[in-house]
C-alpha cells in the first residue's frame, strides 16, 4: 500500500512548486484567497472534533480536500471500492468524476485500433466522511439546507479565527497548496472536478487516475497529520487504472496508418491517377509526421507558409487557434529532414510539371516562396488549401481515424512517460491565463519543448519505427 506522508519531490513535482512560486510572487502579498496554514489547521482539528454532529463538517472537510462546492459535493456519485485480488483495497471511499469524454462513433471492427479507458475517474476521501455523504443522499438533503447548516457550523467554530471563513476560501485552498505535492493543472482539474468545456487541455490524452490519487492523498495527509489526526487518512493502493480520451490510438494502429501512407506513395508515376494520388499521400504523411511532432491542431491551411519554418536551427511558427496559441516549437533533426526532402519533392514537381501542368507547377512555386500556404490537397480542380476534412477522405475506409488523434497519442506517450503536465499543455498550445508563454514574466522555460521534442522523436523512431522519407 502506498504511503500516504508526503516524502521527497521528484523532478517533475519540484517544476510543478518552482512554477508555482514564480507564480504566487505575481499575487499581492494581501491576497484574499488565501488561507494561513494556521487557520486551516484549526478548521481541520474543530471539523474532526465535531465529524458526528451534522453534515456540516464532514462537508467542509471534503471541499478543502477536494477543491469542489458544495453543491458538486453534494451531487457527486459515490463508490466504495471493492478488494482486489491480493486482498488489499483502498482505505476509503470514492467521489467520481463528471467529466465526459466524447466516444468514438465507429463501427466495432475499428474500436480495436484504439485503447479503452478502464476507469471512471474517481477522488479517494478518509472513510470518516461517508456516513454524512451517505445520509445527506439517504434524505435528499438540497443545497439550501446544507449552506444553512455550514453557515451555522462556521458562525459557532470558526468565528474567533484569525482569518473570515467562507466556502470559497475553503474550497480554493486545494488550488493554493497542490502543486507543493506534485499535482499540476490538469490534476487539479480533475482532482476539483472543473468543467471539461473550461478545461480543454483535460479532454487530450489517457492518464493514470491511480497515480492522481497517490499524489491527492499525501495533500490529505499533510492537512490531517498536520491537525494531529493520525488515523484520519486515505489510501490508496498501487494500481493502473487509466482514465480519459476514447481517441488514443494503440502503438501498432500508428504504425500500420504510416506504413499505409507510404505504400501510396509512387515516386515514379505514369498515369495522372498516380501522379495526384502520390502528391497527396505524400503531403498527408508529412502533415501528419509534423503533427505527431508538434502536437498542431488539424485545421485548415495547416502550418501554414514555409517562411513558419526553420530547417536550420530546427523549429516552426504555430498559431493555430488564435493569439493565446501561438507557440515556437522545435523541430527533431528527423523531423527536419523529412520536410527537406519533402520540398525537394516540390522543386522536382516544378520542373517535371512546368509544361504538362504548368498551373500545378506555378501554385506549387507560390508554396516554396512563401506566397500561399505549404501545404496543398490536388483534386480534379487542380491544388486547393490541405484540409483535413478532404485529405481523410483518402484512407476512411481502411483508417476512419478522427482527426485530431496524433494530439491524443502524443499526450498520452508523454504523460506515460511522465513528463509535467504543465509543460505538455504549453507544448500544446493551452497557455493558462493570465500567464503568457513568451515574455519576460512568464514561468515557462523554452528550454522544456526541447526536451520533449526529444522525447517525441525517440518515441517516433525508436519504438513505433516510423518509415522515414528522406
Amino acid at each position: 500500500m502506498t504511503s500516504s506522508s508526503p516524502g521527497k519531490l521528484n523532478k517533475n513535482q519540484q517544476s510543478y512548486s518552482t512554477a508555482h512560486i514564480v507564480k504566487r510572487q505575481k499575487k499581492l502579498l494581501g491576497d484574499v484567497t488565501c488561507l494561513t496554514n494556521s487557520v486551516v489547521k484549526s478548521v481541520v482539528i474543530k471539523c474532526a472534533q465535531n465529524i458526528n454532529l451534522g453534515l456540516a463538517p464532514c462537508y467542509i472537510l471534503a471541499s478543502l480536500f477536494t477543491g469542489r462546492s458544495l453543491l458538486q459535493l453534494l451531487e457527486a456519485k459515490v463508490e466504495i471500492p471493492s478488494q482486489n485480488l491480493n486482498g488489499h483495497s483502498d482505505v476509503g471511499f470514492y467521489i467520481l468524476s463528471n467529466w465526459q469524454h466524447p466516444k468514438l462513433t465507429l463501427p466495432s471492427k475499428y474500436l480495436s485500433y484504439f485503447k479503452a479507458p478502464d476507469s471512471k475517474g474517481g477522488v479517494l476521501l478518509p472513510v470518516e466522511l461517508l456516513p454524512a455523504f451517505q445520509k445527506s443522499r439517504d434524505e435528499n438533503i438540497t443545497l439550501e439546507e446544507l449552506n444553512a447548516e455550514v453557515d451555522e457550523f462556521k458562525k459557532k467554530y470558526f468565528g474567533k479565527l484569525f482569518q473570515h471563513i467562507n466556502p470559497t476560501r475553503i474550497q480554493n485552498h486545494f488550488s493554493h497548496l497542490a502543486p507543493k505535492f506534485g499535482l499540476s493543472r490538469a490534476d487539479v482539474a480533475f482532482i476539483a472536478d472543473y468543467d471539461l468545456v473550461d478545461h480543454p487541455h483535460c479532454s487530450y490524452g489517457l492518464f493514470d487516475a491511480s497515480h492522481v490519487s497517490q499524489k491527492h492523498v499525501r495533500y490529505i495527509s499533510f492537512l490531517t497529520k498536520e491537525a494531529g489526526l493520525l488515523d484520519f487518512q486515505a489510501q490508496s493502493i498501487d494500481k493502473k487504472s487509466f482514465f480519459g480520451s476514447h481517441r488514443v490510438l494503440k502503438g501498432s494502429s500508428v504504425s500500420d496508418f504510416f506504413n499505409y501512407c507510404v505504400q501510396q506513395i509512387n515516386r515514379s508515376p505514369i498515369t495522372t491517377a498516380e501522379l495526384v494520388q502520390s502528391f497527396n499521400f505524400y503531403t498527408f504523411y508529412v502533415v501528419v509526421f509534423l503533427e505527431l511532432s508538434t502536437l498542431h491542431r488539424p485545421m485548415l491551411s495547416e502550418f501554414g507558409k514555409l517562411e513558419n519554418f526553420d530547417l536550420t536551427s530546427g523549429r516552426v511558427v504555430i498559431n493555430d487557434k488564435g493569439p493565446q496559441s501561438s507557440r515556437v516549437i522545435p523541430l527533431s533533426k528527423t523531423v527536419c529532414n523529412v520536410l527537406a526532402a519533402y520540398i525537394n519533392y516540390l522543386k522536382n514537381l516544378i520542373r517535371d510539371l512546368r509544361f504538362t501542368y504548368l498551373e500545378v507547377a506555378n501554385n506549387i512555386a507560390k508554396q516554396l516562396a512563401s506566397e500561399s500556404n505549404l501545404f496543398k490537397f490536388w483534386d480534379d480542380r487542380g491544388l486547393k488549401p490541405y484540409h483535413p476534412n478532404n485529405v481523410y477522405t483518402l484512407i476512411k475506409a481502411v483508417f476512419p481515424f478522427p482527426h485530431n488523434w496524433a494530439r491524443h497519442y502524443i499526450s498520452t506517450v508523454l504523460i506515460e512517460k511522465g513528463v509535467s503536465r504543465n509543460e505538455l499543455e504549453a507544448l500544446m498550445g493551452h497557455a493558462p491565463a493570465p500567464d503568457q508563454l513568451h515574455n519576460d514574466y512568464s514561468s515557462f522555460d523554452f528550454n522544456q519543448n526541447r526536451i520533449l521534442s526529444d522525447k517525441i522523436e525517440k518515441h517516433i523512431t525508436q519504438y513505433l519505427n516510423l518509415p522515414v522519407i528522406i
